[in-house]
């Protein structure tokens, strides 16, 4: 009786210590991630431009990126004119200014500016979105010729909120001259960075 006891004893408790599987619970089972997320451990990781716990909300922009400004067009005025019988055309500038600027920024100059013509100029400006401020830009066209004053010749603006545009990240944004009361055209080429 002994040994059938210690017997049924030994078979049981190898059947009792045998390891059952492990049971996988899947965490991200039931969790919907937008825009590109991706679900890890239950969690949404979401691309750079959004946020939230489902990646459903626009990220702000870090910064952005200005490439190329054009001047696609300004007011043939009398630029140059002062101190000059050589009806020679403006030499234009571009500047931009804003408050999320510490210091304006200038464009090379372009020389003798035809207004019926579009006008290029390359640049590499990152300009960075601080927190709580209003990311707003004023592109302030110049004829670089010092006039009778000694200053340059200021001939027209384009303002915009770059924060208008943040839902379509456009990498092209054109200005055309008279909206919004602006006195010139201005188009821009640019890069969106979320960091």
């Amino acid at each position: 009786m002994k040994f059938h006891l210690f017997s049924f004893l030994l078979i049981f408790s190898l059947f009792a210590c045998k390891e059952e599987p492990p049971i996988i619970i899947d965490l991200c089972e039931n969790v919907v991630c937008n825009n590109g997320g991706v679900c890890d451990a239950g969690i949404c990781d979401c691309p750079p431009e959004f946020m939230g716990i489902t990646c459903d909300s626009l990220a702000p922009a870090s910064a952005i990126k200005i490439n190329k400004i054009y001047v696609t067009s300004f007011d043939d005025g009398n630029w140059d004119s002062a101190g000059s019988n050589d009806n020679s055309r403006p030499d234009i500038c571009v500047q931009i200014a804003g408050n999320i600027l510490p210091a304006p920024l200038k464009t090379d100059v372009i020389q003798n500016a035809n207004h019926e013509i579009e006008h290029a100029f390359d640049v590499d400006w990152r300009i960075e979105n601080q927190e709580n401020q209003v990311f707003v830009l004023n592109f302030n066209l110049y004829d670089d010729d010092e006039n009778e004053s000694g200053t340059s010749e200021y001939m027209g603006s384009q303002g915009f909120f770059i924060s208008n545009y943040r839902a379509d990240k456009p990498s092209e944004i054109d200005f055309p001259l008279g909206a919004g009361g602006s006195e010139i055209g201005i188009r821009i080429e640019l890069e969106w960075i979320f960091e």
